[in-house]
């Protein structure tokens, strides 16, 4: 079973293990590449592409931007220590009424990890995660169940929810007005909704020379775009829930360096292992964007990723991202509008 609250991860265990797994799966991994190779498999009720060796779950919308297979369950391992660290050890930063919720709800659920640390921490809470594809933990807390759908179309739930959360969804969603009404809908009066997500690593100040890293997140949102899928809406979401109906809307943003330039020992370490998990796991959240947004090649994709890489290792200009948790709450009295303001 997952750690439940992620908070005694060893940092720099972390990082050096990331780097090794790097190491062994994706350097130089643009050499040897010789053909487009796809393959498709299905189980029960299930496909799945398989593209350079990673497995992504297709669906009636397309094909999912992010890997399904064992690689990407670790990442989201990964992925939560170092959100549990950057939050101080909390969770969840929406604390208003939680030990009386007592129905939850996890959008895109992964691997389930958060789900089970919420149900750890709250054991009367009932928590539901649900995912588009299955690769949820078999060996979870009583009170955790997980759901396969889809959330982007209709909600089927007949009972609402007191909490809902999602986090790094961005890049995920087609229409978050109509998944944050969606939510609304299903929650009960006075329940609260929380969206954590983070920025993608960035040179600090705006006088930076033009990089690789600063050229491959221009891609990365021009191929989120493309796809309909956009990556650089966490800006606009407190503002997208104050128009559907949210309130008592709260922003929290934190920048975590990915050098060692901060004065505090213990963000210089999350940045660290942020670092190498996002070097790790570059082919990961770039192949299906560069490939079926933009056109590249396989091989392109690689060889774009190489370079990247190399600069990574020798470029010393700053570099940090942003960890951004919003949270609202669904009003106590009254019905709530649908129309924008």
């Amino acid at each position: 079973m997952a750690n439940p609250d992620g908070g005694e991860a060893d940092f720099a265990s972390l990082a050096n293990h990331v780097i090794d797994q790097a190491s062994e799966t994706d350097d130089d991994s643009a050499v040897g590449v010789d053909s487009e190779a796809v393959s498709t498999i299905s189980l029960p009720n299930f496909d799945y592409v398989t593209e350079n060796g990673r497995t992504y779950h297709i669906h009636d919308r397309g094909i999912c931007i992010l890997p399904n297979d064992p690689r990407e369950m670790k990442r989201l391992d990964d992925m939560h220590k170092i959100w549990v660290s950057t939050l101080d050890g909390e969770i969840s930063l929406c604390r208003e009424s939680d030990t009386r919720r007592q129905r939850i709800l996890d959008l895109g659920t992964g691997n389930g990890v958060w789900a089970i640390a919420y149900a750890d921490a709250y054991p009367t809470a009932q928590v539901i995660g649900v995912d588009i594809t299955p690769t949820q933990d078999t060996w979870v807390p009583p009170n955790v169940q997980f759901e396969i759908d889809d959330m982007e179309k209709e909600w089927t739930w007949k009972r609402k929810f007191d909490f809902v959360f999602g986090r790094d969804l961005m890049g995920s969603v087609q229409d978050w007005a109509a998944l944050l009404r969606c939510i609304l809908d299903n929650l009960n009066p006075g329940g609260w909704v929380e969206i954590q997500d983070y920025g993608y690593p960035h040179h600090e100040g705006t006088e930076s020379p033009p990089t690789k890293l600063s050229e491959w997140l221009q891609e990365m949102v021009r191929a989120s775009r493309a796809l309909r899928q956009p990556i650089d809406m966490i800006e606009q979401l407190a503002d997208l829930m104050e128009k559907e109906g949210f309130t008592e809307i709260r922003c929290v943003k934190k920048r975590v360096p990915l050098d060692n330039s901060s004065k505090n020992e213990s963000l210089n370490q999350i940045g660290k292992s942020a670092a190498a998990l996002f070097e790790a796991h570059l082919e990961g959240i770039s192949m299906i964007r560069f490939k079926h947004g933009l056109g590249y090649t396989i091989k392109e994709v690689l060889d774009y990723l190489s370079a990247l890489r190399t600069e990574l290792k020798n470029n010393h200009i700053p570099a940090y991202f942003e960890v951004h948790v919003i949270y609202g709450r669904k009003p106590v009295q009254g019905l709530v509008s649908k129309e924008p303001l």
